[in-house]
């Protein structure tokens, strides 16, 4: 996915771009509301609430509880000083991020923390405007997905290991 990113970032013209993923369905006018956030010139990345596509089951509901939990505390977040994520749908300042690594594999943390790590605010929008169409059905699919996430995200953080420093207001460890 990197070298689509990469690919991407070097033909985009504007200052402003947008990611999803293959598996998020956006909502009508998803841009023109998140795109507004970048008048405050502070702001380096945002993105919208997505939740997994609605469907009946004991996974499917374990995953749309997760989903809103991490919705909520990624807006909180946001509040306070910086997101530590923004996932499925997100916009950000090409002259904040101009390029992926090849190593990368979680592009949506890579870019909160990266965009955070240079000064930048990292901004959750309140608001649902999307959808993940791929939810785990079953139990053995749900737990495979979040080892990959968590894999993912570890090598992410170990990226940027040298960027968490107590006290940071953006290292994410403040709280």
């Amino acid at each position: 996915k990197v070298d689509a990113l990469n690919i991407g970032l070097a033909a985009a013209r504007h200052d402003i771009v947008m990611v999803t993923d293959a598996d998020t369905e956006l909502v009508p006018g998803v841009l023109k509301n998140v795109v507004r956030y970048f008048s405050d010139p502070c702001v380096g990345a945002a993105g919208p609430w997505i939740l997994p596509q609605s469907q009946e089951g004991l996974v499917p509901s374990m995953e749309m509880s997760f989903w809103i939990a991490n919705n909520k505390m990624r807006t909180l977040e946001s509040r306070i000083s910086s997101s530590s994520l923004i996932a499925g749908c997100y916009l950000f300042r090409r002259s904040v991020q101009r390029y992926y690594p090849p190593n990368v594999v979680a592009d949506d943390f890579y870019t909160a923390l990266n965009v955070s790590s240079k000064g930048y605010d990292v901004i959750y929008v309140p608001q649902v405007m999307g959808s993940e169409l791929r939810t785990p059905h079953d139990f053995r699919t749900w737990v495979s997905h979040k080892l990959r996430k968590g894999v993912a995200n570890l090598q992410t953080i170990f990226m940027f290991r040298k960027s968490f420093k107590a006290g940071n207001k953006r290292s994410f460890i403040y709280y």
